[in-house]
C-alpha cells in the first residue's frame, strides 16, 4: 500500500512548495519568451500549459483542502455551505 496519510496542514505546504515551483517554472518562460522574440510563441505556449495543467490544478486542490465545503443545506429560502469534515488526516496518493 502506497498511501501516505497528510494532515491538512502539511497537505497546504507541500502543495504550496509545488505552486511556487510552477509559478517560477512560468515566469522563466516569460522571461525567455521577452528575450527570444523568434521562439516567443512557443515559450508562451509553454507558459499557457503550466498556467492551465500545473498552476490551476494545484490551486484548486488547495481551496478543496482548505475550505472542505461538503453540503450545501437550503433552510428558509437561504442556502448553508456546511463543513462536514473539519481538520482531519486524509489519504494521498
Amino acid at each position: 500500500n502506497n498511501e501516505r496519510v497528510l494532515t491538512k496542514k502539511e497537505f497546504i505546504q507541500l502543495e504550496k512548495i509545488k505552486l511556487e515551483k510552477f509559478i517560477s517554472e512560468f515566469n522563466q518562460l516569460l522571461v525567455e519568451a521577452e528575450n527570444d522574440p523568434t521562439r516567443s510563441k512557443t515559450y508562451y505556449q509553454d507558459a499557457l500549459s503550466i498556467y492551465i495543467n500545473k498552476i490551476i490544478p494545484s490551486l484548486t486542490n488547495m481551496q478543496k483542502v482548505i475550505y472542505q465545503i461538503q453540503v450545501i443545506i437550503e433552510e428558509d429560502e437561504k442556502f448553508i455551505l456546511t463543513q462536514i469534515i473539519k481538520n482531519q488526516p486524509f489519504s494521498f496518493r
